[in-house]
């Protein structure tokens, strides 16, 4: 048995210009103990670099730093390459435990030799925790997982190339998943880890993310689904933009996500796309978000 969390978890932070929010996250994990864990946070293009007495504040951390604007995926699959330990806890910088056993959690993912990732429990107030039974704490397969709050086998992270850099952000932990599901690993959800996220506003352009939002969802089709999914779903999605009472709110850059996927019919598949059967099978498995603060 292992009993130390510090030779199994690196934790990976991608962050851009809210270092308010990184600092509380940090706080958090010094006060849990983990700052004896490998820890890489990567400065994606900040308008004003991390200051020297910032990093003072965090010795533990090791800061990498982009001067442009690479993207999270970018960003993680930096860090993945840089931590050496056997897993990843990928938090954003607005986001960290706040209960359950991480050392079990990385106990449980080590001796499970299929499943890749561990989806968390994601919470936005402690206050919901006290809705959900504990009963239903149980684990399950699930389509993908939520990347502010996950744990990764690294080996198979970088084996299968990381995030799909193409995606830039919105879907690349789907996309991802739906690689590794294809070789036949599991993406469990693990709801007795739970993780804060203190969504911020703060540099969230949602015009341009309804574009990539939808131009990522219909690109996974065209990449992974089998025909004639990757015919019938971009206008699926294009309908379900409008029906959304946020990303309707953009109706151009529905229509650009739109424009842009078309764009990128011809663009090159990393794996071969899912049978039929396998797609059907992975359509039957729950999202996380669906399963949460069920009884």
């Amino acid at each position: 048995m292992i009993d130390n969390i510090e030779s199994l978890i690196g934790i990976s932070i991608a962050t851009k210009n809210r270092w308010e929010d990184l600092a509380v996250t940090l706080d958090q994990l010094k006060n849990q103990g983990l700052e004896g864990c490998q820890t890489v946070v990567f400065d994606d293009g900040s308008d004003d670099p991390v200051t020297p007495a910032f990093k003072k504040k965090y010795p533990w951390v090791t800061w990498e730093r982009s001067s442009t604007s690479l993207g999270s995926t970018s960003s993680r699959n930096a860090i993945a390459r840089i931590l050496s330990t056997p897993l990843i806890l990928q938090l954003d910088n607005d986001s960290f435990p706040i209960s359950g056993n991480l050392l079990q959690a990385a106990r449980d993912l080590i001796i499970e030799e299929k499943v890749a990732i561990l989806s968390f429990e994601i919470t936005i107030s402690e206050k919901l925790l006290k809705k959900i039974s504990e009963t239903f704490y149980h684990h399950t397969a699930v389509r993908d997982f939520v990347g502010c709050g996950a744990l990764i086998k690294r080996k198979i992270f970088l084996e299968n190339g990381g995030y799909d850099e193409r995606m830039g952000f919105y879907g690349e932990e789907q996309e991802l998943c739906l690689r590794l599901i294809k070789k036949g690993y599991i993406i469990l959800y693990y709801p007795s880890l739970v993780i804060k996220h203190c969504i911020s506003t703060k540099e969230r352009n949602l015009s341009y993310r309804t574009r990539l939002n939808t131009r990522n969802e219909i690109l996974i089709s065209i990449w992974h689904f089998p025909w004639p999914e990757p015919l019938l779903r971009p206008l699926r999605v294009l309908f379900a933009g409008f029906r959304n009472p946020i990303w309707r709110k953009y109706p151009m850059s529905l229509f650009m996500g739109f424009i842009d996927s078309i764009q990128s019919f011809g663009s090159k598949k990393r794996t071969p796309r899912l049978s039929w059967k396998e797609y059907m099978d992975w359509r039957a498995l729950p999202y996380n978000f669906q399963l949460r603060g069920k009884s």
